[in-house]
Parts: structure tokens; C-alpha cells; sequence
């Protein structure tokens, strides 16, 4: 599996610390030293950094000779005040009678009032037409502990509640508006993992008699990152075609869609260059579904994820089950039907997005030719039935019929076979799952302009770069000996949601 560094935090020991070690100044308090990783090869480097923006909110730094320029950074920052801040904050937001989440969050870093975005190159394997992915931004949780604590760990900590920003590719045209559109997208993606975590140390805690944290039981890559890409759409209601484009083009034929792979077991197809990207792709479209499942226009369902005292599949389904008609309590159920209106995409109802002006396009791509599949946990594929038995369940593997009508427990010809996974452990084993041998029909040809070229069986490819985030490329928090060490900040009394 590929690495997983953001949100898995285990046991450990943390005592209330008083200290508030800012990096150390570059000559005055508008410059100032700062540590980054590069996401490669794990290292941890020093840079200089100047501070050309600040509002009540934030501070934005810039990597010195960056090309960066003051205006930039003053358009971010204010785009991050007036509208991502407030945006997130009412979707993802807590209040407890003496904090708010990111009142919070400033608690566990620096105390200044203000999240410190820094805008930097962020060090990753990025090689324009050879490798097109880029990690667009971070954020990482050991900047919460001290510095002088974890570095015996081969890390570094700028202690300070931030977000990390990529400028190459990420924001190498300031002046085009699709691209600055891309970096408020992960700003807001970033801000979404920066509440997850210390909601984690708020609510999926531990804490000795002092109210001091002792554990921290962070959620599941899958849902963090499902909340996050809500979080981009939340920030100004777009559909990026790099998510669902990407599902139903699997990746322009570079995915694996077809072959089940989705965002359930996060990250487990790392030696497959743009995996990653169905991850991303099937996530945006679960959570997407979540929400209009639940009321079109309603983000409640985000809110109860996030506070939800369960770390796993059970935060999802037991918010479900309380915010969609008729309820969802298992994950089988929630799975089965997602998977299903993917496929069948009704115009109302579970089995589709509620007529969604783009992702009323959603259509599953098929999968090759096969008797059978190795399905991981969550995963799914869809066959072409002609005159085929319909498959005895075995296992974790379960069966539907779909159709234009629905889903069914039978197959007819013309119609198709959901094979599917339902194990809600992620680190489950595969499982061998039929499918129908017959050859699947030949893909619609897309309705959209997406930049890039055809290939010759018509799938129409994207052009990159595209951007990821870095939770499943820099060094996993779980190798860190974390015990004994500090992390600022008293867990807060009891939230309201």
C-alpha cells in the first residue's frame, strides 16, 4: 500500500505544553526559516520563506526566489477569508463552549489567531508528459508537535497550524483563472484534512485527568480524503472533470476503474503511476452521492461524518442512516446501492445523483472480458450478460442485477452483472469474484471537450498535470516513535454540533 502520512496517528503520549517555538526568524518577522519534505525521497530540507500577505485570518508565506509575487499572495489570502474559511467552517465546523474547531487548531500550533499558508515548490516526481501527477498541497500533523521532539525521528515540525501549497505546476500561471480556481480547490481540500485532525484530537481522543490528550484515533484515509474532496466542491459548487470524467473515461484507458480499483483500500495499486487518480475519482463521486442523497443542497451529512465519535466505515453509515430516507445501517447496503447507481443513474431515487446537471452523466465503465476478478475490499466491476447464470454468493462477493429498472437478483440478456466486495475491513484480503465472460459493448464517446488527445479507440485522454495530495506519498506517521512527546493544547469541553 502506499504510504499514508496525514491522519494516522498512533498511541501517543501528549502533555500540555506551553511553549509556542515559531521558526526561527531570517533576519526580521517577515522572513523567516521553514522545513519542508520532499515527498521522494522522505527527506526534510530548510528554506527561507518571506511573508508578503497578511488579514485577520491568515498569513501568507512565499518560498524565497519563487516567482510569487505580492499580488498573488494577497488574492489568495483573500479568497481564503472570504470565502474558503467561512465556507469550510460551516460545513465542517464545530463550536464547544470555549473553542471552535479552528480557534482550536491555532491552540495546537502557534496561538497567533491566524493559519499560516505557505506557498512553496513542493519537492515531488512531477515531469510534464512523463509523469503528470503533482502533489498540489499538504497538510502535515506533525507540525502540531515540537520541533526538538520528533527530530530525532528524522522529521521536522514548523510548529505551526498551516497548509502547504504547491507553485510549480500548481500555481505556475497566476494569471489564468482556471488555475488560481485550482489552488483555492486544494486550499480548501487541505483546510478540510487540517479540521479532520484536530477534530480527531477533539473528539476520537483519549485524555488523562488534566483534559490532555493521551491517544488519538484519526479517521480512515478514505473518509478524510471523501470529506476533502467534498470540501472543493462545497468551496464553489463545480464538478472538476478530472474526478468524474476521469470515472467514466477510466482515466482516458490509463485507470483501473474498470477493473474495480476505487478510494476503499486507499492507495493500494502504488506501483500503477495513475491509480491514485481513481481513488480520487471514486471518492468525489461517493461523497458527491452521499449529499444528494440526503437533500441536494445539504452538507449535514459532512458535518455528522466529521464529528462522529467512529473512525471508520461506521462514521459513514450510521450518518447515512440518519440523514437518507429509509436509512442506510450497514455498509453492504450503502456499498451495493452507490455502486448500483453508478451503473443504473436514475434521474431520482437511490440508484443515481438526482438528476445533477453534470453527474447525471455517470456511467460506469465496463470491465474486460473475464470469468472472474480478484476484487480488494470495496471494490466492484461490471459485466455484460448474455444468456449468463447468475452467480451463487460466496465469501464477502456479492451479486446484483442491473437494469434500466433497477437492481435485481437475477440477469437477463443485455443486462448487467455487479460483482462486488463487501468487506468493510480495508485490510481484508482479495477475493475472487465471477463475472460473466462476454465480451462488454463498445464505450460511449464522450460529450465534453477535456483537453488532451483521442486515442485510436476513441477514449478521449486527459492532459495533465494533475494534482493529488501528498497522503499517500510522504513518510507514514505510524513509523514515528511518538511516545512522549507534546502537542500543545487542552481538549475542549463538549461539542456542539
Amino acid at each position: 500500500m502506499k504510504k499514508i502520512l496525514i491522519f494516522a496517528v498512533i498511541a501517543v503520549i501528549l502533555t500540555l505544553s506551553i511553549n509556542s517555538c515559531t521558526p526561527e526568524p531570517g533576519g526580521n518577522e517577515e522572513e523567516g526559516n521553514f522545513w519542508a519534505q520532499n515527498t521522494v525521497t522522505d527527506k526534510f530540507y530548510k528554506f527561507y520563506a518571506d511573508k508578503l500577505y497578511e488579514n485577520a485570518h491568515c498569513t501568507v508565506w512565499v518560498e524565497r526566489n519563487s516567482n510569487v509575487t505580492s499580488a498573488t499572495a494577497e488574492k489568495i489570502g483573500n479568497e481564503y477569508s472570504t470565502q474558503i474559511r467561512p465556507k469550510m467552517v460551516s460545513a465542517f465546523g464545530w463550536t464547544a463552549s470555549n473553542t471552535d474547531t479552528m480557534s482550536y487548531a491555532d491552540t495546537l500550533g502557534d496561538g497567533d489567531g491566524k493559519l499560516c499558508i505557505l506557498l512553496l515548490d513542493i519537492k515531488d516526481d512531477y515531469e510534464e508528459g512523463v509523469n503528470d501527477s503533482y502533489v498540489a498541497g499538504y497538510f502535515y500533523a506533525v507540525d502540531f508537535f515540537n520541533d526538538f521532539q520528533v527530530m530525532s525521528e528524522g522529521v521536522r515540525s514548523n510548529e505551526r497550524d498551516m497548509i502547504y501549497i504547491d507553485t510549480y505546476p500548481g500555481l505556475d500561471n497566476a494569471d489564468d483563472p482556471d488555475v488560481m480556481a485550482g489552488v483555492f480547490r486544494t486550499l480548501a481540500h487541505e483546510m478540510q484534512h487540517l479540521m479532520n485532525f484536530v477534530t480527531t484530537a477533539a473528539i476520537r481522543s483519549n485524555v488523562n485527568e488534566n483534559g490532555q490528550i493521551t491517544d488519538l484515533f484519526p479517521m480512515d484515509t478514505w473518509i478524510d480524503e471523501g470529506l476533502s474532496s467534498a470540501a472543493e466542491y462545497i468551496y464553489n459548487s463545480v464538478h472538476p472533470p478530472i474526478r468524474w470524467h476521469w470515472y467514466n473515461s477510466n482515466g482516458g484507458g490509463e485507470g483501473r476503474i474498470n477493473k474495480g480499483n476505487n478510494f476503499f483500500v486507499w492507495g493500494n495499486y502504488k506501483n500503477e503511476m495513475y491509480a491514485i487518480l481513481d481513488d480520487y475519482a471514486t471518492v468525489y463521486l461517493f461523497f458527491q452521492w452521499l449529499r444528494l442523497q440526503s437533500g441536494v443542497n445539504s452538507s449535514k451529512i459532512y458535518k455528522d461524518i466529521m464529528v462522529s465519535s467512529d473512525s471508520d466505515y461506521k462514521a459513514v453509515t450510521s450518518s447515512a442512516s440518519s440523514n437518507i430516507e429509509n436509512g442506510y445501517n450497514t455498509w453492504e447496503k450503502l456499498l451495493g446501492d452507490w455502486l448500483s447507481a453508478n451503473f443504473i443513474n436514475n434521474t431520482s431515487g437511490r440508484y443515481g445523483y438526482m438528476n445533477d446537471s453534470t453527474l447525471k452523466q455517470i456511467k460506469a465503465p465496463y470491465a474486460p472480458k473475464a470469468s472472474s476478478i480478484w476484487l480488494s475490499p470495496g471494490e466492484g466491476v461490471y459485466s455484460y450478460a448474455d444468456n449468463s447464470t447468475f452467480p451463487s454468493q460466496s465469501g464477502n462477493i456479492r451479486y446484483a442485477g442491473l437494469s434500466s429498472s433497477g437492481r435485481k437478483g437475477t440477469i437477463a440478456n443485455g443486462e448487467t452483472l455487479l460483482s462486488f466486495n463487501v468487506n468493510p475491513t480495508k485490510t481484508g484480503n482479495s477475493e475472487n469474484a465471477t463475472m460473466t465472460n462476454n465480451t462488454p459493448p463498445a464505450p460511449p464517446s464522450p460529450n465534453i471537450n477535456i483537453a488532451g488527445s483521442r486515442s485510436a479507440d476513441g477514449i478521449q485522454k486527459f492532459k495533465g498535470p494533475f494534482p493529488i495530495g501528498a497522503e499517500g506519498i510522504i513518510r507514514n506517521i505510524r513509523d514515528l516513535d511518538l511516545t512522549g512527546i507534546s502537542m500543545r493544547g487542552i481538549l475542549p469541553e463538549a461539542i456542539n454540533e
